[in-house]
């Protein structure tokens, strides 16, 4: 058998390089698991937009290489170490099995996913890894009249956006005390003032966004043509 192969070989150290590792695999008919090997092979993450308390899904594909069968393979995904779902399955003999594991992402930042088996003759390829990206949440400031964004301001109220923004309102007139450089989004609800132009305009170029209503102004105007839209005319419809 394959230990008297091994016992014969006064020193197979002479024929390897510094950096190979090697490991004996018990397999065949005495031992526990009878050279049944499954592995991760695949981990595909369904998402593709994460946000805190919002369902992450992945869905991986378990292979059996052995002759055989197996049944009841626990496989659990972990974020950051801590298992957060976990689903059986079958896999017959020298075939696959795909099965899709959920669970809500609760910390901001990078998390380091993984789905993993266990119980089979070779640990090293138990396991895959996966990660995502929960950013912060995105720095809005809604600029206008108190009447004009009335609206806005009860959307971001309700209790669905709780958390989901950080929102700064103020007058139109407010704006040049903002430091763009520590805005996501810049809303607003009225004209912008000529004289903030410049700053906006470079603040977009350097991948700021602006979301801006139809004002029916020159100063929106001139505004939107150097963002490279048209003017903004008014329509009548009776």
């Amino acid at each position: 058998g394959q230990t008297d192969a091994i016992s014969q070989v006064a020193d197979t150290s002479r024929s390897m390089l510094n950096d190979v590792r090697v490991f004996v695999v018990p397999v065949g008919t005495g031992t526990k698991i009878s050279g049944q090997n499954l592995a991760v092979d695949s981990v595909q993450v369904m998402n593709s937009l994460f946000q805190i308390g919002s369902t992450v899904s992945a869905e991986a594909r378990i292979r059996n290489t052995s002759s055989v069968d197996a049944a009841g393979v626990v496989v659990r995904m972990m974020f950051n170490g801590e298992a957060v779902a976990q689903h059986t399955i079958d896999v017959p003999a020298r075939s696959f099995r795909s099965l899709t594991l959920s669970a809500a992402a609760k910390t901001r930042g990078i998390v380091k996913g993984s789905i993993e088996i266990e119980g089979d003759a070779v640990v090293l390829d138990n396991k895959r890894c996966f990660a995502f990206q929960i950013p912060p949440p995105p720095r809005v400031v809604l600029a206008g009249s108190e009447e004009h964004t009335a609206y806005l301001r009860s959307v971001f109220a309700v209790p669905a956006a709780s958390g989901l923004f950080s929102l700064r309102t103020m007058r139109m007139s407010d704006i040049g005390s903002v430091d763009l450089e520590n805005v996501d989004v810049l809303l607003c609800t009225d004209a912008l003032p000529s004289a903030q132009h410049d700053r906006v305009v470079n603040y977009i170029e350097k991948g700021g966004a602006l979301v801006s209503f139809a004002v029916d102004s020159d100063e929106q105007s001139r505004l939107m043509a150097r963002c490279g839209f048209g003017t903004i005319n008014d329509l009548s419809f009776s």
